[in-house]
């Protein structure tokens, strides 16, 4: 006010009003200012419109331990148009990849990749996308999801972010393949069988892998017909059909009850040891006993992987009466010959289950030009006819 001393009372006033309104003014605007301030505050901290689409492939679903497999996630960006009639773009994606327990892996860089604390900087998207590889080995055999907890965040070129997860796992089975190595994935052959594709079946159906362990397999027969048994678990549909899984001996053993759960029955694989003697007619038996009596719209299969030799308790002829039993039951029977240890299989008892011969496959190790994995395809295509 000392400013205002010596001027007339009217023109004191006229001065106080003025500075008045320029107070005024002057809070307006630092108001506003703040309030420009707050609203680019929050479309910096807005999440990204921007999203990624992922997904993750093994170059190979069953290993051993410290077998090596390539992990690829495939990322693709993809920014909508926004109000201001501009799209964004994504100029960098960082990756967590949190492995589970003895799981190790090394992933291969790309270029302008760095990595901290765990976090890999990818770069940008460009239009095509990107391709991470991860070299992947489990320390011991086990069931491993992966990419369960694989998470990414993207970076927009207006600094936004926003975070996405992987939509579809995959799973690695490690089975124990003891001192041999890879090498227990060796091919065994069949014949070329020309056979007419057949009718699929519409409906459902319930299927019992009976797979022979007994003596006369060998110890060798018996892991190799069991690892190679993936092919059939991964070639059956199970978004419509059920899977149990049987091995027998002298007795037969339930590793796996009907379930559409793939990864559960290539786990239950693990582990089945080599038995002793061979009743394939008590194997029959129980194929009777997991599928049960007729059920509305679900046929019903036994797929029989065996030599055919009966060995130590009973005969041919108690293996064809429980084949009968299950055939008039309205179980369809299938059967893959396989060699036994030191014999030729017995594929005359085998084919005679079927009742039709073309549902028989003969395997064996001379002269031949197929795999003991495409014949187990081919026994799943066979499960799925339905003539």
């Amino acid at each position: 006010m000392t400013l205002l001393h010596g001027l007339t009372p009217r023109v004191q006033r006229l001065a106080i009003t003025a500075l008045s309104s320029l107070a005024l003014l002057a809070g307006l605007g630092l108001s506003m200012g703040s309030d420009a301030g707050r609203l680019q505050a929050q479309e910096t901290s807005a999440p990204s419109p921007c999203r990624l689409e992922t997904r993750l492939e093994l170059s190979d679903k069953l290993a051993c331990p410290l077998g090596t497999v390539t992990l690829t996630l495939s990322i693709q960006a993809a920014c909508p148009m926004e109000a201001d009639g501009s799209r964004s773009e994504v100029v960098g994606v960082e990756l967590q990849n949190p492995l589970a327990a003895n799981l190790r892996g090394n992933s291969e860089t790309l270029a302008g990749e760095t990595e901290t604390a765990g976090i890999h900087h990818l770069g940008p998207v460009p239009g095509a996308g990107l391709r991470w590889q991860l070299r992947l080995f489990a320390l011991k055999s086990g069931v491993y999801p992966v990419g369960k907890d694989m998470r990414l965040r993207l970076l927009d070129a207006r600094g936004r972010t926003a975070d996405a997860a992987i939509a579809e796992p995959v799973t690695l089975v490690v089975n124990p393949c003891g001192d041999e190595g890879q090498d227990r994935l060796r091919q065994v052959f069949l014949p070329l069988v020309q056979r007419p594709r057949c009718q699929v079946s519409t409906e459902a159906a319930d299927i019992v892998l009976a797979i022979d362990r007994s003596t006369s397999m060998g110890p060798e027969g018996v892991a190799m017909t069991l690892l190679q048994a993936r092919s059939f678990i991964e070639s059956v549909n199970l978004d419509r059909d059920r899977v149990a899984l049987l091995a027998f001996d002298r007795e037969p053993l339930l590793i796996s009850g009907l379930t559409q759960d793939r990864a559960v029955l290539l786990s239950a694989l693990h582990g089945v040891s080599p038995g002793h003697l061979t009743a394939i007619d008590r194997a029959i038996e129980a194929g009777i006993g997991i599928l049960g009596p007729v059920g509305k719209g679900r046929r019903r299969v036994l797929a029989l992987v065996s030599d055919g030799h009966q060995t130590g308790l009973g005969d041919e002829t108690a293996v064809r009466a429980a084949a009968l039993r299950a055939r008039r039951a309205g179980i369809r029977i299938l059967t893959l010959a396989v060699d036994g240890a030191d014999v030729d299989p017995n594929w005359a008892l085998l084919r005679d289950l079927t009742e039709n011969p073309s549902r028989s496959i003969r395997l064996n190790g001379r002269d031949d030009v197929s795999s003991l994995s495409q014949a187990y395809r081919e026994l799943a295509e066979l499960s799925g006819c339905s003539d």
